[in-house]
C-alpha cells in the first residue's frame, strides 16, 4: 500500500526503529467474552480484518475498534479514533489486546509470516498533530515475545490520500468476500 503511495518505495527503505518485549502490557480476558462477537459490526470486522494463523490457533484481528460497512455500493470504514489489536488464541481459550494507539495512528492490515511471527502495518500522524504520516510495520513473534518496529519517511497529505486509497483497494474485495459468506 505504501508502494502506491511513495514514490520509490521499497521495504529496503524503511527505517528500523528497533525492538521491545510484546503481549506483556495487553489485557487479557476469556475468549467467550469477545468471541464470536454479538454485536453486528464487530462480527464484520472479526472476519474482513482479521486473519487466521497459518496453523488455526490463532486469530490476528487488526483493529477491534474499526467500523466496516457498505453505503450505497461504496465501503465506509470508520469507528473508534483509537486502535487496537487482538489475538485470539483458540487453545487457551483467551483474547488479549496487545497493543494501542490513540487518535494519531492505526493499525490497517496484518498477515502472518508463519504460525508463531505476525506483521501489522499502518500509520501514525506526527505529534504535533500536523498533515505529515508514517507508515509503520510491526514484526510480532509470539516465540520470543517481541516486536521489531519500522517505519517509512514522512508522507505528505497527497501521499497518505494514495495510501489510504489503496487500503480500500485491499479492503473492498475483503469486506464483498465477507458479506457473500454471511450467513442469512
Amino acid at each position: 500500500m505504501w508502494k502506491q503511495a511513495l514514490p520509490g518505495f521499497a521495504a529496503e527503505s524503511l527505517f528500523r526503529i528497533g525492538e521491545a518485549p510484546a503481549f506483556r502490557g495487553g489485557v487479557t480476558q476469556p475468549l467467550r467474552n469477545v468471541y464470536p462477537p454479538t454485536d453486528e459490526n464487530q462480527n464484520v470486522v472479526f472476519h474482513v480484518l482479521g486473519e487466521d494463523s497459518p496453523d488455526g490457533r490463532h486469530r490476528l484481528i487488526f483493529d477491534c475498534y474499526q467500523y466496516v460497512g457498505d453505503d450505497a455500493g461504496e465501503i465506509e470504514t470508520g469507528g473508534d479514533v483509537d486502535s487496537a489489536p487482538l489475538l485470539l488464541d483458540r487453545s487457551r481459550g483467551t483474547s488479549t489486546q496487545f497493543d494501542f494507539c490513540g487518535p494519531l495512528c492505526g493499525f490497517d492490515w496484518g498477515a502472518w509470516i508463519s504460525s508463531k511471527a505476525f506483521v501489522l502495518g499502518g500509520s501514525a500522524g506526527d505529534d504535533a498533530g500536523g498533515p505529515w504520516r508514517q507508515g509503520s510495520l510491526k514484526i510480532y513473534s509470539l516465540h520470543d515475545s517481541t516486536v521489531v518496529t519500522y517505519v517509512t519517511r514522512f508522507a505528505s497529505s497527497e501521499e497518505t490520500a494514495r495510501y489510504r486509497s489503496a487500503w480500500r483497494s485491499w479492503l473492498a474485495p475483503r469486506y464483498r468476500a465477507a458479506m457473500k459468506h454471511r450467513p442469512g
